[in-house]
């Protein structure tokens, strides 16, 4: 604290600031700069102490965090910290300065002048070059928090900072003979001070050891010495307009009109671009409800600016009815624009500092706070002004309805103000503090973690006592986007705040008033524009633009199809290769080290050359074979697959009929480069004939990670997935194993793409519900509940589930009226991004339209399994040496009771033997 407080109050008055002043104030008033020389040494007697003492604090209290066995007495700690500080060379010398002034009645001598003035004179140019030395090779340390400690005090020192330094000497300095002039003067040289980048030295009050806050301090230096110049012209110019006359008010008034007007055209051009991303991808907003407020704000945004376009086509003067709609609109969409960020902001803190699940909750006080206060806040204005009608001062509604809105206003965006500040810095503290604690743990634990058993599970129970870092919100690069959007936006509210305030207290229009209500009408009704910014160089908002654009001039025969550059992968020189569906799961899942997309992980991730077992194994509901005869066809089929075609298939999926296996989808891994490939043809294994079969390829070039189902009259359905590229499809493809010449019937596709859904065929319905999405490094599942009659080609929805997770197993009671919907099992993420199995029974009330938990699955793990055969849930335990499954329980879907042991173990046998029509291991369905 200590640091940035130093950053943000120290100025580069003397090197930028003060030739400024002298130019600005050189014939009016001279004396202003004088104040500069006055400034400086309060600056650093007064204020730098202050930050030394808070460095000091700061240090001591880290310390203690790390050796929990020190602690400190308020006596000891404030002696030790008054120590340090008197023996900072920076305090001594600036002590020591003023001594001497009066020592040698403030002028030097001419030896010591002849030696310090050209030290003083080149220590800002000295300054500069050091600051470009520090600069080298260490904006790759700035992480997202660090973005937005560095937006917030660049922010601070360049936009709050004047403000606060006008309004305080407005509020100090005393008119004189009645006339405020003189203190406007005064205020208006505060504020032009406040314009002043950071001062070059505050880079020198960083130990070399804090390479995180040095970057800070080098970055923002950087940028506020950007930002500031075009602000210090501007205010500089603006200033010498003292008193405007009434057609100079005008005339500004009418170009504030007209820029309002201009920057809503092209906020609504931006709006609607990001609008049809959010839409495209609505799936996200089904899923992070922090994108369904987002969604809202971006809105708001796109009503105000409609609202602003009409308005500049509406003729006065209005009829009192219509007048009326447009005041009270006019009001209450600016208001919900920044109530609705302040909900985000809230959302935001809450999901990062606690949980979604509290976030979730919580959801009345975001739509409480975004929609009923504004609203309230508009009725109170437009009746209070129905009462004291006042005569119209600004075009733009700044008084329009009297004090009562501009009071009203102030207290309303002052509090929203206060919110968002307190939300970031919660939020860049709580990361902070989460990627320390990641760092510390993963150093502790580097030796244990650094070898793995390349034969273990993919997902097995850990103990309490393992260690699993901590998920860190900020590795979420869409949160990151909407925490800036929040701080961008809090910027307006600052400056609005601001011209109220001067609109209050004071009727006097000078240039700096104006220079902020331009300010402020530029960000206000380009709201719109800042939102684009921050999501433009959001993929996943563009792609799906992309992509639906192409695929509109592909119907008019424009060619989309554009050569892919060549992938290029290691090569497989030693035992250390990772076989890939072993390895890249764990590492998808523990994502807050990865760097990169999943399709890069994907295609550079080094893989055995060793045949993989299937990641599904599925049997058709007419299936009349027993356990051990499937298990040798399949291994059969597996072993043709790779003696006879030389294939080393991986992720792929088993269709087990009375007369064979289909082997489907997945990957192949060339046996001498280890490239892997989409596979041109899969393949049906004939029982009979003991011949494998080539056959058409899942569509979807190397489609992994589908739903997989059969129907009573043996025919192959598959929906879902992802292809070679990691791109989810929403693609639903059926197979005629009964035809002649094996095709692949597309059948209508699902709303959106998913990955590993559940999938049954039951009735001839086809359901498809749940699954999860790859979204840069997030792993997301979605809780849609899909319904397909194959007959009439129709898909319809159910309400989702939820939790959302992936791959529930499904099934129907069919001996009630109507029949009832029934899902258990599958799998979600828990917060530290780890899959964990949702061991839950869930059935589907058609009266309340709503999933209901009817009973619960005990002890539910990785390692089980999940069938269901006449009206009864099975759950059973797969055994990774010989894949056999065996079952441990048996669940009556009709009593909703867990059966006794004595009636599991009478079923069992039958079961086993006749029974692997919907048979999905929770171990097998994890790997697809």
């Amino acid at each position: 604290m200590g640091h940035y407080g130093i950053i943000t109050t120290q100025s580069n008055d003397f090197a930028l600031i003060l030739p400024i002043i002298e130019a600005v104030y050189k014939e009016s008033h001279p004396e202003y700069s004088r104040y500069v020389y006055l400034i400086a040494p309060i600056s650093l007697v007064i204020l730098n102490p202050i930050g030394f003492f808070l460095i000091e604090i700061q240090k001591r209290i880290d310390d203690q965090r790390k050796h929990r066995e020190k602690s400190w007495q308020h006596l000891q700690l404030i002696s030790s910290v008054c120590q340090n500080i008197c023996c900072n060379p920076i305090v001594i010398c600036t002590i020591l300065g003023i001594i001497f002034n009066y020592i040698f009645n403030q002028h030097l001598p001419n030896t010591l002048e002849y030696i310090l003035t050209p030290l003083s004179q080149s220590f800002t140019a000295t300054a500069l070059f050091y600051l470009g030395l520090t600069m080298v090779g260490k904006l790759n340390r700035l992480h997202a928090h660090l973005v937005i400690t560095v937006f917030l005090l660049s922010i601070i020192k360049l936009v709050i900072f004047p403000l606060i330094l006008r309004q305080a000497v407005f509020f100090l300095v005393k008119p004189i003979n009645g006339s405020i002039h003189n203190t406007i003067d005064y205020s208006n040289l505060g504020f032009l001070y406040g314009t002043a980048p950071t001062a070059p030295s505050v880079v020198f009050y960083v130990p070399e050891t804090m390479l995180g806050l040095q970057t800070i301090a080098s970055t923002e230096l950087v940028i506020s010495t950007l930002l500031a110049g075009p602000i210090m012209l501007v205010s500089a110019k603006m200033i010498n307009l003292h008193t405007l006359d009434l057609g100079t008010t005008q005339l500004y008034e009418i170009l504030l009109t007209k820029t309002a007007f201009d920057v809503s055209i092209l906020s609504l051009f931006c709006t609607i671009i990001v609008l049809i991303g959010f839409c495209l991808r609505h799936r996200r907003l089904k899923i992070s409800f922090i994108h369904k407020y987002t969604f809202i704000c971006v809105g708001l945004q796109t009503i105000l600016a409609i609202w602003t376009i009409i308005m500049h086509y509406v003729k006065q003067p209005l009829l009192s009815t219509t007048s009326t709609i447009f005041d009270l609109g006019s009001i209450f969409i600016a208001l919900a624009t920044r109530t609705w960020v302040t909900s985000l902001s809230i959302a935001l803190m809450i999901t990062t500092c606690h949980s979604n699940e509290l976030a979730r909750r919580c959801s009345w006080i975001y739509h409480v706070f975004g929609w009923f206060i504004p609203a309230s806040i508009s009725l109170i204005i437009y009746f209070s002004a129905l009462l004291g009608p006042t005569e119209e001062i600004s075009l733009l509604g700044v008084e329009k309805l009297g004090k009562i809105q501009v009071i009203l206003s102030i207290l309303l965006l002052a509090f929203c103000t206060l919110i968002n500040t307190i939300s970031l810095l919660r939020i860049a503290r709580r990361t902070y503090r989460l990627r320390h604690d990641s760092t510390d743990s993963h150093s502790h634990n580097n030796h244990s973690n650094s070898v793995r058993n390349e034969a273990q599970p993919l997902m097995v129970d850990e103990d309490d006592e393992t260690v699993t870092p901590p998920f860190i919100p900020d590795g979420d690069k869409q949160l990151f986007r909407h925490a800036i959007l929040v701080a961008l936006l809090t910027i307006d509210a600052v400056i609005c705040v601001s011209i109220l305030l001067w609109v209050l207290i004071s009727h006097d229009r000078n240039g700096i008033y104006y220079e902020l209500q331009f300010l402020d009408t530029v960000l206000l009704y380009g709201q719109g524009i800042m939102t684009f910014l921050v999501f433009a160089l959001d993929a996943d908002l563009l792609v799906p633009i992309k992509r639906k654009i192409m695929k509109i001039l592909s119907c008019f025969g424009y060619n989309t199809n554009r050569s892919r550059d060549p992938i290029r992968n290691r090569s497989i020189e030693n035992n250390d290769s990772l076989d890939f569906e072993l390895q890249i799961r764990p590492n998808f899942t523990r994502q807050s080290k990865l760097q990169g997309s999943y399709r890069q992980i994907f295609h550079e991730q080094k893989d055995t050359l060793e045949m993989a077992r299937p990641t599904a194994i599925v049997s058709s509901p007419s299936i009349t074979l027993t356990d051990n005869q499937m298990m040798v066809m399949q291994d059969e089929a597996i072993g043709k697959l790779q003696e006879d075609k030389k294939e080393i298939r991986k992720r792929y999926a088993l269709m087990q009929m009375d007369d064979g296996v289909f082997i489907l989808g997945g990957y192949i891994v060339d046996n001498e480069t280890g490239e892997k490939r989409a596979p041109k043809r899969d393949y049906f294994y004939n029982n009979t004939s003991k011949e494998l079969i080539s056959i058409p390829p899942l569509p979807g070039n190397g489609r992994m990670g589908f739903g997989l189902a059969a129907t009573d009259d043996n025919k192959i359905i598959v929906a879902g997935g992802h292809n070679f590229d990691y791109e989810p499809m929403s693609n639903v493809t059926m197979l005629d194993t009964q035809a002649d010449n094996f095709k692949w019937e597309n059948l209508p596709d699902m709303y959106n793409g998913t990955i590993g859904p559940g999938v049954s065929v039951i009735d001839n319905i086809l359901y498809v519900i749940g699954g999860f999405d790859f979204i840069e490094h997030d792993i997301l599942c979605n809780g849609d509940v899909l319904l397909l009659d194959l007959e009439k080609k129709q898909w319809k929805t159910l309400p989702d589930i939820d939790p959302p997770r992936a791959r529930p197993l499904i099934s129907i009671v069919d001996n009630t009226d109507p029949p009832v919907l029934v899902i258990a099992g599958g799998y979600n993420f828990n917060k530290q991004g780890k899959a964990a199995p949702h061991g839950k029974i869930e059935e589907y009330n058609i009266k309340k339209k709503k999933w209901e938990v009817i009973g619960d699955i005990p002890n539910f793990k990785t390692t089980n399994g999940l069938a269901t055969k006449n009206n009864k849930l099975y759950l059973m335990e797969t055994s990774f040496e010989t894949g056999e499954n065996r079952v441990i329980k048996e669940y009556n879907l009709e009593t909703h009771k867990w059966e006794s042991s004595h009636n599991i173990k009478q079923s069992s046998d039958h079961h086993i033997e006749k029974n692997k029509s919907r048979t999905k291991s929770e171990h097998e369905r994890h790997l697809s």
